[in-house]
C-alpha cells in the first residue's frame, strides 16, 4: 500500500492494481455503462468533494484531455 494512499479506513485493505489507460477505457469504462453503473471521482483527500459521474462522460473527458494536452505539446 502506498503511504497516505487510503485515507478512508474503511478501505484500508484495499490495494491499488495497475491497469493501461487503453483497459480503463475500453473495457472498464464500456462494461460499467453497459451494467448502468456511475463512476465515483474525487471521494478521498482532503479536499474530497465526490461526484458520481457517467462512465461515458469520463471517457469523452480522458480524451479531451489527451487531445487538448497533446495539441499544446505539439503547438
Amino acid at each position: 500500500m502506498l503511504p497516505g494512499f487510503v485515507t478512508v479506513p474503511a478501505y484500508s485493505n484495499f490495494k491499488p492494481h495497475e491497469i493501461t489507460l487503453e483497459d480503463f477505457l475500453r473495457k472498464w469504462l464500456t462494461g460499467l455503462e453497459k451494467d448502468g453503473l456511475y463512476t465515483g471521482v474525487n471521494w478521498s483527500g482532503k479536499r474530497a468533494t465526490g461526484y458520481d459521474c457517467k462512465p461515458n462522460e469520463i471517457a469523452v473527458r480522458i480524451k479531451y484531455e489527451i487531445e487538448n494536452n497533446y495539441h499544446e505539446r505539439t503547438n
